[in-house]
């Protein structure tokens, strides 16, 4: 197996002073360009995708579907109903919300930072498939596909990754989540760490390696169980969830007229297994990786006919008569203009232009294909989370609504009528960032409404997001409040124009109202009075939000010792800020 973890450590720790700033060109990735930052092997991932076309799509634009019911197993039948926002988060479901065959991964912003590296090494390993293939095969090809992206996740990803001070010394997190580490996470060189996760790393992947080849001799799922990673029963749940629809004819078609042999499919096996290591390689080497098309452009628009073509298909499942015969028609233009996207003899832009226009195409047929028949709605089945080749720009307006009605329902009730408008600017403004969407539409706002609209959204989508009750402070209790201290973590500090309290009770009982420039009145056509007003906000031990009055002096305090200052308040103070949990010790007496 060509991987030696000293020497990748070496070959990685030499790649840290160039890790790239942005993707290559600044390529739209569909994600924070800082995510492809955090370690030397996120950035050779994203010059690899970014040299292919690869993006992600962000999965709040994207409008989810309905699956076809026989695309379910019957032991899952509730898979068939797509995610919907719950508290302003809008949920994925393991086995359904990804797909090792469609080669635009997910951007979710709820979702940490290791994700986009995840998401695009998926797409550079690519998948397996065949006619007719049996549950075993699925099972294995899917733990082959996975096998790589989760060594990245555990391992690759781990090593030369700058952490928060308590981490620095522990190596690897793996499932665990520290906010300070997200903040600091950056490639650096002095990791003591590096080359033992990688080490880790090898044996993983050997062993994996050796359980697949007696997984196939023996036609039995053969185990290999690392820590708490198990790669084979993940298999055997994807090949279950999705088993369905990869034996369909449906795929069959999308197989025929949209897949490249060695442009993120292969057919067997073997193919995929050479591909992972082939991409491992250049990972951690200096091998140089085969590529998926022949130009960017020509993966870019491949990976765009091929999203839209089996969306289009999978509406087809549910279709019969002259709705069905439209969409083969459709489908069938969008597969002649995809067989281009594999000829290096045809030109990028050649590649680029026809590619607009079948997707122009594809989008005024199925209009008027809406107008005669029940289907889903256009700027639903086109709104993909990404863009479509400038033709649309795959954005789910609808979608996005209900996520910040579901986010901030006192805000949307106060705008009423004026919140589609908002929506739609929004969303054309919605770049990919690590936030929820409660948070992202409240500080928008800040550019188009005056400040108790503001002070409202941004108070109410605290109230929404507000973090987990930090763990340490409630398992070791009282402290002494005359000791270094610092900002509890998950706490924020609010400030404000108006009374935001006052302000949103009033809201929710109805007596405030929207005037058309965005300022907000009471029902007398009274001008919400300025009181400046700042709070601090904790997850209570019964997973409610409590709320603090702080004094300006207070709040600024707080603030500044979130930026690492010393609290220089009275004992008074320091006392009732430690009673509500706002400050803990920087460490505690042993």
């Amino acid at each position: 197996m060509p991987f030696e973890a000293d020497v990748a450590a070496e070959a990685l720790a030499a790649e840290v002073p160039g890790c790239p700033q942005v993707p290559p060109q600044g390529w739209p990735i569909g994600a924070p360009p800082r995510d492809l930052m955090r370690s030397p092997v996120a950035a050779r991932i994203g010059a690899l995708a970014a040299a292919e076309g690869l993006r992600l799509f962000h999965y709040e634009h994207r409008h989810h579907l309905a699956l076809s019911q026989d695309f379910v197993p019957e032991h899952a039948a509730g898979l068939a109903e797509p995610p919907r926002f719950e508290g302003g988060v809008l949920p994925e479901r393991k086995y359904q919300s990804f797909r090792h065959d469609q080669a635009i991964g997910g951007f979710h912003p709820g979702m940490r930072s290791k994700w986009t590296a995840h998401e695009l090494c998926h797409a550079l390993v690519g998948f397996a498939w065949h006619p007719d293939p049996s549950p075993l095969f699925l099972a294995t090809a899917g733990r082959l596909a996975e096998l790589l992206p989760v060594a990245l996740w555990y391992f690759l990803d781990e090593a030369h990754l700058r952490r928060c001070p308590l981490h620095r010394a522990s190596g690897p997190l793996y499932r665990g989540l520290c906010l300070d580490c997200e903040a600091v996470s950056e490639a650096r060189v002095d990791d003591l760490h590096a080359a033992a996760v990688l080490d880790d790393g090898r044996l993983f992947l050997e062993r994996e390696l050796q359980a697949i080849r007696r997984t196939r001799a023996l036609g039995l799922p053969v185990p290999s169980i690392h820590g708490s990673l198990d790669l084979c029963s993940d298999g055997l749940a994807y090949a279950a969830a999705h088993g369905p629809r990869l034996r369909s004819p449906i795929f069959a078609r999308f197989a025929e007229g949209f897949l490249v042999e060695g442009g993120g499919w292969v057919r067997d096996l073997d193919a995929l297994e050479a591909r992972v290591l082939a991409v491992l390689d250049a990972l951690v080497g200096e091998a140089e990786l085969p590529r998926l098309a022949p130009t960017a452009a020509h993966g870019e628009c491949r990976w765009v006919l091929q999203d839209l073509a089996w969306r289009l298909l999978s509406i087809r499942q549910d279709c019969e008569g002259e709705a069905a015969d439209a969409l083969d028609g459709t489908v069938d233009m969008l597969s002649a203009v995809c067989a281009l996207t594999a000829q290096a003899s045809v030109s990028p832009l050649t590649v680029q232009e026809r590619s607009k226009r079948v997707v122009h195409g594809a989008l005024h047929l199925y209009r008027d294909l809406y107008e005669s028949f029940v289907l889903p709605e256009p700027d639903h089945v086109f709104a993909l989370g990404h863009d479509l080749l400038g033709v649309h720009p795959g954005r789910s307006i609808d979608q996005v609504r209900e996520g910040i009605v579901s986010a901030l329902p006192i805000t949307a009730r106060v705008l009423g009528e004026r919140l589609p408008e908002l929506v739609e600017l929004f969303v054309a403004q919605d770049p990919p960032v690590r936030a929820l969407i409660g948070r992202r539409f409240a500080t928008w706002l800040l550019g188009h409404a005056e400040g108790p609209l503001v002070d409202l959204a941004r108070f109410e989508a605290e109230v929404t997001h507000l973090g987990a009750r930090d763990e340490v402070m409630t398992a070791l209790g009282d402290f002494e409040p005359h000791v270094p201290v610092r900002l509890t973590p998950g706490v924020v500090i609010l400030r404000a124009e108006v009374d935001v309290m006052e302000l949103t009770a009033a809201a929710d009982f109805g007596d405030i109202e929207v005037q058309p420039d965005l300022s907000l009145r009471d029902v007398d056509g009274e001008p919400i009075p300025r009181e400046p007003t700042s709070v601090g906000m904790i997850r209570g031990l019964d997973g409610s939000v409590e709320v603090t009055p702080l004094e300006p002096e207070v709040a600024g305090a707080l603030l500044r010792l979130s930026e690492g200052a010393v609290l220089d308040l009275p004992a008074q103070d320091r006392q009732l800020l430690a009673s509500r949990g706002l400050i803990r010790p920087v460490r505690y007496p042993i």
